[in-house]
């Protein structure tokens, strides 16, 4: 669960389908250390959107919140699934996952980390 100011649907609480956010996984901390939240999401009435709405501050009148639809599902926007709530009380966070990863890992996170 992150909070963004001025993206690409405006600012909210940004939570992804899965462990494929890039911008979760790329921020670890001097150890390596990462942090994931697996957070349970009212989603209510959603807004499926298809193109960027960067200047919005809550869904579109009779929407509780908004769907960013994944390129091949129609959208321009994103490649994997993101919901955006624009009320806190809208996402809980059930657990935190605490990883690191293997050494010598080649992923395409660590990979600029082995060339340093």
């Amino acid at each position: 669960m992150s909070m963004h100011g001025g993206k690409a649907f405006g600012y909210g609480t940004y939570l992804a389908e899965g462990l494929v956010e890039e911008r979760l996984l790329r921020h670890a901390g001097a150890t390596g250390l990462s942090c994931i939240l697996v957070c349970r999401a009212c989603l209510g009435k959603t807004h499926y959107a298809r193109d960027f709405m960067p200047d919005i501050t809550m869904p579109p009148d009779g929407k509780d919140s908004i769907t960013a639809l994944r390129r091949d599902e129609g959208g321009v926007a994103v490649d994997h699934r993101e919901y955006i709530v624009y009320d806190r009380a809208q996402a809980v966070p059930e657990y935190r996952i605490w990883y690191r990863h293997a050494a010598g890992c080649e992923c395409s996170k660590c990979k600029p980390f082995l060339l340093q």
